[in-house]
């Protein structure tokens, strides 16, 4: 199994460096806007630019994904990343995604696609496994537990606890009473007396 990670991780990485250089031979020196010419799309085009390709030219910062990471979150920011790149083609975002997963969660989308091999599938089909695997965990009553059991900290500011409330209601599901529903836990948890 080791070596077959390995593997994988190895042609992920090859796929990362493919996909920039491609992606790159379309971009000119001033403004990373796309050429528009025919020029950038001739085999010899864009090769003395090439030659320093790195994610440090890319904008923002797309960081690690691991287990302990908030899939819908971390989801979010991927989509944000591609959409400031110009990354379109299904194939490079698959490959910077599979770049950015740690060991373990490489790992866990390789167990999941099985018998398939993450390369070998589309995007969306990543996406779909990933999803049901960190979205579906949790019920909305176990949710609602949690938020009808939270108080605001001794040391939280109240704005800090709006916040925190407000998070744990928008995973409970509450439709239309939410507002009544949040502003009635927001006032009751500031009492912070807990009865055992």
């Amino acid at each position: 199994m080791k070596v077959r990670v390995k593997s994988l991780v190895r042609d992920i990485e090859w796929s990362v460096f493919v996909c920039t250089l491609h992606w790159r031979r379309g971009l000119n020196k001033m403004g990373g806007r796309r050429k528009r010419s025919t020029e950038a799309n001739s085999s010899t085009a864009g090769v003395e630019e090439n030659k320093n390709v790195s994610p440090q030219n890319y904008i923002g910062h797309l960081r690690e994904f691991s287990l302990k990471t908030d899939w819908s979150v971390y989801k979010i920011q991927l989509m944000q990343y591609f959409l400031c790149n110009n990354v379109v083609d299904e194939k490079c975002k698959k490959a910077i995604l599979l770049n950015a997963l740690t060991e373990d969660a490489f790992r866990l989308v390789t167990n999941l696609l099985i018998p398939a091999s993450p390369c070998d599938v589309p995007l969306a089909e990543v996406f779909e496994c990933l999803d049901r695997h960190f979205m579906s965990r949790k019920s909305k009553f176990s949710n609602r537990y949690k938020f009808y059991n939270s108080f605001k900290e001794d040391n939280e500011k109240v704005n800090d606890w709006l916040v925190r409330v407000t998070g744990l209601a928008s995973h409970c599901d509450f439709g239309p009473e939410l507002t009544v529903v949040l502003r009635d836990r927001f006032i009751m948890g500031l009492c912070n007396v807990q009865t055992t």
